[in-house]
């Protein structure tokens, strides 16, 4: 708006130091000749040039110039990028870089369009095909792969649904159950999932919330890289539910070849730094969810008091606390916390 004004009062006053002379020469013909008709024409064709020349200036330079001012201040005045011009570069590298972040902004909108539209018509194919599946193996006798093709339709239904940031904890317990039953399908068994809460507190956790998807990346980490590879017949994963004041804590822990030290603290403080970019990923993660992004997400929503924290003893397990706010949902009909 600077500019603009600027720009504006410059081209006011060069265009009174062109008139001024005209239109003087104009007033002193008229009073002090007496038949001033040809220097009057002649002086009136000169004001009436410069006139023409000073709209042509306006429409073919200054009014470009104009525009192209108030893009650039709505673009420099758009979200996170209302900011000074670095003094180590010009205005026109500067508003390219705004361009080119404009452009990079469009092009994931696109993407996530796409996105979008591939996950309503998956989705439905994914769920058809399994209950398909589970209907013949009913009919067929077949118990286990009943069980599974449920188990996987409703492990994929819930991980899929974008609709609801936060879920009752309750829901994002069944969906680790569902998950540790298609591991067991898959390994004979091997896993057992025990969780673990104070009694006097089940009300109000029954009816607490967590972002989707929080536990269940926790444990597919834990099976990857803390417990798969080992010789004991079953493995157990121990949740410990706990309430402060104000707080839920979560607690996971495997009894696996834990983590290097060197490894657990380039994790915890990957954690730490909220600013981290998303595309980097933990050494402890490698199924796409890294428990960094887990962290981030938390820190989105509710901010970085809150968020995950990671110990281990090498040979002896891990531990990932994951500390939220106690949300309550308002009008929660009780659900248990694993079905039977």
């Amino acid at each position: 708006m600077k500019i603009k004004s600027k720009l504006r009062t410059s081209f006011l006053l060069c265009s009174l130091m062109i008139l001024l002379p005209g239109i003087l020469i104009l007033c002193s013909l008229l009073l002090h000749v007496p038949k001033p008709m040809p220097l009057i024409v002649t002086a009136a064709i000169q004001l009436a040039v410069s006139s023409i020349a000073l709209i042509i200036l306006y429409r073919t330079l200054l009014l470009p110039v104009l525009r192209l001012n108030e893009t650039v201040s709505s673009v420099l005045g758009s979200g996170d990028l209302d900011q000074n011009v670095p003094e180590d570069s010009s205005l026109l590298e500067h508003f390219q870089t705004l361009m080119d972040r404009e452009y990079a902004s469009r092009i994931t909108s696109r993407e996530a369009e796409l996105d979008a539209l591939q996950s309503q018509i998956n989705p439905h194919f994914l769920y058809n095909t399994l209950e398909c599946i589970r209907g013949q193996a009913v009919i067929e006798g077949a118990d286990t792969i009943s069980d599974m093709a449920r188990s996987l339709s409703e492990f994929f239904r819930y991980s899929i649904n974008r609709k609801e940031k936060l879920v009752l904890l309750p829901d994002e317990f069944r969906n680790v159950d569902a998950y540790i039953k298609i591991q067991n399908y898959r390994f004979s068994n091997k896993y057992f999932l025990r969780l673990h809460i104070d009694e006097e507190d089940r009300a109000i956790i029954e009816r607490c919330q967590i972002p989707r998807l929080t536990l269940q990346p926790i444990i597919e980490n834990a099976l990857l890289h803390g417990v798969r590879n080992s010789e004991r017949e079953i493995e157990y994963l121990d949740i410990f539910v706990e309430l402060t004041e104000s707080r839920l804590l979560l607690r996971i822990t495997d009894y696996g070849v834990g983590i290097p030290q060197d490894k657990l603290d380039q994790i915890n403080a990957e954690l730490r730094d909220s600013k981290r970019s998303a595309a980097q990923t933990s050494p402890r993660s490698g199924n796409g969810i890294a428990l960094s992004n887990i962290n981030d997400r938390i820190h989105l929503l509710f901010g970085p008091l809150y968020g995950l924290r990671v110990s281990s003893t090498p040979g002896m397990g891990c531990t990932v606390e994951v500390v939220l706010p106690q949300q309550l949902a308002p009008d929660a009909n009780p659900v248990s916390l694993f079905p039977s």
